[in-house]
This record gives C-alpha cells, sequence and structure tokens, in this order.
C-alpha cells in the first residue's frame, strides 16, 4: 500500500514538474513577453481608426505589473525614472491591422519613439501565437516619422501582405530588423521600408530560398541613404515580379548584391536598381534562362556604372533586356553578345542615352525578331538602317533602326555592323 502511494505522488510531482517545464519553455519562447515603447519624452500611441482590429487581445501596462485591455483609443506612456515607457502584449490574435491602412498605429504626441523586444508577443506572448493571418501586419507603422527603432520580427513563414508598407514612409528610421522568414507569400514584404530616408543599415540578410509573386517588389525603393543592400539568398523564383523595383532610386547604394536563381521569371529584376546613381558594382548575370521583361530597366538611369557584365543566358524572351542600362551616362564597357536567337524587342533600348559608349559590341545573332534591337545604342553611337543584318526585312519593322546613336569616333574600325 506505501509502495503505491509513494508510486502515485511520484507520478504527481512529474506531472507537476512536467507541468512547470512547459509553462517555463512558453515564457522564456521570447526574450521578453512584451513589446517596449520608449522615448526620452512623453508620447501617446493609438490606432488611427481608434478601434480594436486585431481579433484577439492586446494589453498595455506603464509598469509591466498593471496591465489593461486596449481598444485602440489613445494611450499614454508612463514616466519610467530615465525615459517615458509603454508596454504592450497580446494573445490570440491572428490579425493585427486586418488589412487595411486606415487601422495603422499612430503616436499622436511625442517624437523619436523606439520599439523593442519582438513584434510576434502581440499575437501570443505566452510563446504560442496562433496561426499568422494574410494582411496581419500591413500597413503598421506606415509613414510613422516619429519610430526611430524597430521589433525584431521573429516570424519563419510569412502570409500574404504580412509584412507590405510595415515600416513604409517611416523616414526616421536608420536600421532594419532582422527578417527570420525562410517561407514567403504573395507581396509579404512589398514596400516594406519604402521611402525610409533615413535607413542606412539593412538586414544583414534575406534567408529565403524560394521566392513568390511581389514578395520584395519594392521593398527598398526610395531609402536614400542606404549604402549597401542585403545579401539574397533565393535560389528559386516561383511566380513573377519578385524583386521589380526592390532598390529602386537608393541614390547611395554602391554595391548590389549577387544574384543566384539560374531560371528566371517575369519581370523578377524589372528596374530592381533603376535610379541607383552611386551604383558602381554589379553582379554576375549567371541566370541561364530569362523571361519576359526580366532585366528590363535593371540598372536605368544608374549614372556612375562604368562596367555591364556579361550576360550568360543561352535562352532569352521578349523584352527581357530591354531599357537594361539606359541613360548610364559613364557606360564604357559592355561585353559581347552570344549567337542565340532572339527575341521580340529583346535589347530593345538596351544602351540608350549611354553618351560615354564609344564601340559596339559584336553582334552575332543570326536569328531576330520584330524591335529586337530598335534603338539599342540610340544617342550613343552613329544612326544607321543596317538592311544587311540577316532577317530585317518589311515583315520585321524596325529591327535595325537607331540600331546605333549618333556619333561615331573618327577612325572607327566599322563602317557597319553586320551579322
Amino acid at each position: 500500500m506505501i509502495h503505491k502511494i509513494l508510486g502515485r505522488l511520484a507520478s504527481v510531482r512529474l506531472f507537476v514538474f512536467a507541468t512547470l517545464a512547459l509553462a517555463s519553455f512558453a515564457a522564456s519562447a521570447f526574450e521578453t513577453p512584451y513589446l517596449t515603447f520608449r522615448s526620452a519624452s512623453e508620447f501617446t500611441l493609438k490606432t488611427s481608426n481608434n478601434s480594436k482590429n486585431w481579433n484577439g487581445t492586446i494589453e498595455y501596462s506603464t509598469d509591466t505589473e498593471n496591465w489593461a485591455t486596449w481598444n485602440g483609443s489613445e494611450i499614454a506612456a508612463g514616466n519610467a525614472g530615465s525615459d517615458y515607457r509603454l508596454y504592450l502584449r497580446g494573445t490570440g490574435n491572428r490579425t493585427i491591422t486586418a488589412g487595411s491602412s486606415n487601422k495603422k498605429w499612430i503616436f499622436p504626441s511625442g517624437s523619436d519613439i523606439y520599439c523593442e523586444g519582438d513584434i510576434e508577443v502581440l499575437r501570443g506572448y505566452d510563446g504560442n501565437p496562433p496561426t499568422m493571418n494574410t494582411d496581419c501586419y500591413y500597413c503598421l507603422f506606415d509613414g510613422n516619422a516619429k519610430l526611430k527603432s524597430a521589433p525584431k520580427l521573429s516570424a519563419t513563414t510569412l502570409t500574404a501582405r504580412c509584412y507590405q508598407k510595415m515600416f513604409s514612409g517611416c523616414t526616421a528610421l536608420e536600421t532594419a530588423p532582422t527578417i527570420s522568414a525562410m517561407t514567403l507569400a504573395e507581396s509579404c514584404c512589398n514596400e516594406m521600408f519604402k521611402g525610409c530616408t533615413s535607413l542606412r543599415t539593412p538586414p544583414s540578410s534575406l534567408p529565403a530560398t524560394t521566392l513568390q509573386r511581389y514578395c520584395y517588389q519594392s521593398m527598398f525603393s526610395g531609402c536614400t541613404a542606404l549604402e549597401t543592400a542585403p545579401s539574397i539568398a533565393a535560389t528559386t523564383m516561383a511566380s513573377t515580379s519578385c524583386c521589380m523595383y526592390m532598390f529602386k532610386d537608393c541614390t547611395s547604394l554602391v554595391t548590389a548584391p549577387e544574384l543566384h536563381t539560374k531560371t528566371l521569371q517575369s519581370s523578377c529584376y524589372q528596374s530592381m536598381f533603376e535610379g541607383c546613381t552611386s551604383l558602381v558594382t554589379i553582379p554576375e548575370l549567371t541566370a541561364e534562362t530569362l523571361a519576359s521583361s526580366c532585366y528590363t530597366a535593371m540598372f536605368k538611369g544608374c549614372t556612375a556604372l562604368e562596367t555591364a557584365p556579361a550576360i550568360s543566358a543561352t535562352t532569352l524572351a521578349s523584352s527581357c533586356c530591354e531599357s537594361m542600362f539606359q541613360n548610364c551616362t559613364k557606360l564604357k564597357t559592355i561585353p559581347d553578345f552570344y549567337d542565340i536567337a532572339l527575341q521580340t524587342s529583346c535589347y530593345r533600348s538596351m544602351f540608350s542615352g549611354c553618351s560615354a559608349l564609344e564601340i559596339p559590341p559584336a553582334l552575332p545573332a543570326t536569328t531576330l525578331a520584330n524591335y529586337c534591337y530598335n534603338n539599342m545604342f540610340n544617342s550613343a553611337l552613329l544612326q544607321i538602317v543596317d538592311t544587311s543584318l540577316p532577317g530585317v526585312a518589311a515583315t520585321r519593322p524596325n529591327t535595325a533602326l537607331a540600331l546605333l546613336g549618333r556619333a561615331r569616333p573618327a577612325g572607327h574600325p566599322a563602317a557597319r555592323i553586320t551579322a
């Protein structure tokens, strides 16, 4: 009998120990189980529609001990001695802004406000947030000029538009948070940091290996203080337009990241670095199979660029390189091209406006297509219409029209370009 009682006691102790261990694990899933907003001066926080837009519960506190339920109306930070602080935590939240810019978070008063901790504590501070809905954090801090730092983003699986425009227009933000996600979704990071004009430090890397439709579109577009770009680990593109406009108009960017994908999707890199006027180092273009508009305007207006990389592709597509280096006014060196079948408008305006370019490359292709060379070197070299190019005929209008631009240097070795 005594042995049975002792055995039951041991079982109870084991159960209690296991329960406490699980509770301890849940509590320690986050370094701190709340999100902290702090500033040297007083500030307040509210949702732009003064309403509760999350499906679960969010609580707030000024001392991490006394908590009250937040309904989205204006709440004030408390005096913590050396600064002012406001703490938030949540449970059971699949969404925070419910996919509307009218439900973003704003600071009606205050300035230079820092956000610290893991954003996921808003969904489940116990360490077990529910599955994230689409549009979860959509526009959360969109246009917030008072936010100085961003919270940690620990989610490993993203949903469609979940981070879209999350920090767009946060003009005081200087450092972007690490993005841990390995599984992306459509538009998940679209315009995420667009227009963050003070952003100097991006995430060190974007670790996801498979890209989705619009996933990084305009992600850092207009970040005019950004000098370095995160590494991009992706080797597979599952859909189109994934990196379109990603670094467009990042006028301080000097070096572009390496690109590892061998088979591209339509518009995947379109205008990716367009308007990056300080860019001097660009990656090798090792993709073997191109897609329609994949490189269109990719480096257009990169006025500091002097050398263009070789294009390794053996399969082209319509407009694949259209306007790719257009208006790169310092470009002096471009590689020769391969004898591969050309496609409609594939090289159209590719080097148009490259006024420093003196000698065109060899163009050995024998299978041409409509507009394939149209305006390729317009305003850079001598304007000609070379009807000796194979396939140039009335049935292929403008194939070679303005193939070369205005002024061939004296003594140039070639009077005409032929196949």
